[in-house]
């Protein structure tokens, strides 16, 4: 028996009292909005692990962006640069 309306909503003081049964539903893959005098206030929803191929595109985009990003004003690495401002 589920706890929220038909809609998929349920009151900020119903979830309060029924946070258990309503995240099982969420775990069940429901998304559940949260209202708040009836007005919609949030959403939650189950959490959904990465596919592989999304984050082998996430990281060639990383790539790329460093290939275009230029290294800035001087060509000293980072330790010459921290070296630099310690001694000055």
């Amino acid at each position: 028996m589920s706890v929220l309306s038909p809609e998929g909503a349920i009151g900020v003081y119903d979830l309060k009292n029924r946070l258990s049964a309503v995240l099982e539903e969420v775990l069940s893959g429901t998304e559940v909005t949260v209202t708040r005098h009836g007005r919609p206030i949030a959403r939650i929803s189950p959490v959904t692990a990465p596919r592989p191929e999304d984050r082998a595109a996430a990281i060639a985009a990383i790539h790329a962006l460093g290939d275009r990003v230029r290294r800035g004003p001087t060509e000293k690495s980072a330790r010459e640069l921290i070296d630099e401002g310690r001694r000055s």
